[in-house]
């Protein structure tokens, strides 16, 4: 009898499973974001973490305004409200998008989905493991952006392989058990 083991390869995904926590954000000093400034902004609010996705999770994000979803490599920011006005400020504000995970995956893309109708490609900003998209200058507008996000999967974790390694070694022992008998 013959014992054939294949391994079939593990879908990396990017941003499920993982910790997400969303803050709106002002910078106190103009032209920089909260991300080349980590110090220089207002936390105009805390909305909680989720796990990805959220299944909108982040709805209500600061003042019934905001509804943001997160998948696996998509973040939609949608404007419901369309008398809300961010106008007149020379400082960026807007929602900051934190990976909380020790073990999170690497951003090395966010780009602005053709088919969004809420502000521009100008408005992202990102790092390692946060993105910032800036709502300044939307004036009464509803409209969502969809971010596209690219990166480098989170590695798995050392127990996760552990008891992959496992399995396969309880998988040869058995075949040797059963060429034997």
């Amino acid at each position: 009898m013959a014992f054939v083991l294949a391994a079939k390869p593990a879908s990396a995904s990017l941003l499920d499973g993982q910790t997400v926590e969303v803050n709106y954000v002002v910078a106190n000093d103009i032209g920089y974001t909260p991300l080349n400034d980590p110090g220089g902004y207002f936390n105009g609010g805390s909305y909680g973490t989720a796990v990805a996705p959220t299944g909108g999770a982040f709805n209500s994000v600061y003042f019934g305004v905001f509804k943001l979803d997160v998948s696996d490599t998509t973040i939609s920011i949608t404007n419901t409200n369309a008398g809300t006005a961010f106008t007149g400020s020379p400082y960026r504000q807007g929602l900051l998008v934190t990976l909380l995970d020790a073990n999170a995956p690497t951003i090395t893309g966010v780009t602005y989905d053709g088919s969004s109708n809420l502000g521009s490609a100008g408005d992202i900003a990102f790092n390692a493991h946060q993105i910032f998209f800036n709502v300044n200058d939307e004036a009464f507008v509803t409209g969502t952006a969809v971010l596209d996000v690219s990166g480098i999967p989170a590695a798995p974790e050392p127990g996760t392989l552990a008891m992959g390694v496992g399995g396969i070694l309880l998988a040869l022992m058995a075949a040797r058990r059963a060429r034997k008998a």
